[in-house]
């Protein structure tokens, strides 16, 4: 494989620690810590920093029990991944459209990006971050006018515990999809202090996007709400008369679950291919497998609830096994 530019491949910090925020963790720190939401969010990037920094100084093992596990992992990444791009495009642009069909068009996507070699990935993560920037910039500069102090007070109107429990959520969305460096990071000398410093960059734009959400709205109405981060858009208006741009600057959002989802369903692709010698099982196990859980899961609201109340569990777990399995270096 081609060795990509450095560049390229930090790119994909921005969209890794961002990945699980949309739709589930950012919204449900701010309703759970309430005005205290940015200490959770201060605490939970120190912890997010040293998790990070132990996962991406792991070696990769890759003992044939560990790509099995690897698979396993991955998968459920990817379905989480999928769930939150499902939800989003349903609930904002395509109400009524069949969820299978939702998804087929970006399947088709990444099936073609996963015939490319990870540097193809890597740049288009790099291109797609720069048109993130742009809409983030001009998002947050937009609605920084809109915020209203009140909305942010009192700071300390929520007990420890609950402060200390998003901390820790927050640490955990923000950190475990990082875990799909953990394949080609070796490629790249020095790369971890640069990744860690990406990672914190990260963090204070989600806590800006915390912050604004929090301001313009309030907590009261952040709960009636599945997509507050979305609605805040809807304040935008440049010029006095450019107005309803939501849907196109809330494309941001959608450039960091397509890059999540593409790196994940790339790597899955590579041990498929690397346990079975055949290129063809992974795409009809993928379409297979999303048609049924997108049918009998997808559709199931208390199936999106459980995952809702219990992603942050679930990344533990999904961490935990990662550095268990990798402890061990190959002999």
């Amino acid at each position: 494989m081609e060795k990509s530019n450095e560049k390229d491949v930090l790119s994909l910090t921005h969209f890794f620690s961002k990945a699980l925020f949309m739709g589930i963790g950012l919204s449900k720190i701010l309703i759970t810590a309430k005005e205290s939401a940015i200490f959770s969010i201060i605490l939970g990037t120190i912890l997010g920093y040293f998790l990070l920094k132990i996962i991406l100084n792991i070696n990769y093992n890759n003992r044939l029990i560990n790509k099995i596990i690897m698979f396993i992992i991955l998968y459920t990444l990817f379905i989480i991944g999928i769930a939150e791009y499902v939800n989003l495009i349903s609930n904002i642009y395509l109400i009524d459209t069949d969820k299978f069909f939702i998804i087929l068009p970006l399947i088709i996507i990444i099936f073609y990006m996963n015939s490319k070699e990870l540097n193809v990935h890597f740049k288009v993560s790099y291109l797609l971050f720069a048109i993130f920037i742009l809409l983030y910039l001009i998002s947050i500069l937009s609605l920084t006018t809109e915020v209203r102090p009140l909305n942010l007070l009192p700071l300390f109107n929520t007990n420890i515990k609950k402060i200390l429990l998003c901390s820790l959520e927050f640490a955990l969305y923000s950190v475990t999809p990082n875990i799909l460096y953990g394949n080609f990071i070796k490629n790249y000398k020095n790369i971890q202090k640069k990744i860690a410093k990406r990672y914190l960059i990260s963090c204070f734009s989600i806590m800006l996007i915390a912050i604004l959400t929090q301001g313009i709205l309030g907590i009261e109405l952040i709960k009636l709400f599945k997509y507050p981060e979305y609605v805040i858009l809807k304040k935008i208006s440049i010029l006095d008369f450019i107005n309803n741009i939501e849907n196109l600057l809330s494309f941001f959002w959608i450039f960091i679950i397509f890059m999540y989802l593409s790196i994940c369903s790339k790597e899955l692709c590579m041990i498929v291919k690397d346990l079975l010698k055949n290129k063809y099982i992974y795409p009809i196990f993928m379409i297979i497998s999303l048609y049924f859980i997108t049918k009998y899961i997808f559709e199931n609201i208390n199936y999106l609830l459980l995952l809702y109340n219990y992603l942050w569990i679930i990344c533990l777990i999904i961490l935990i096994i990662y550095v268990l399995i990798n402890l061990k270096k190959e002999k």
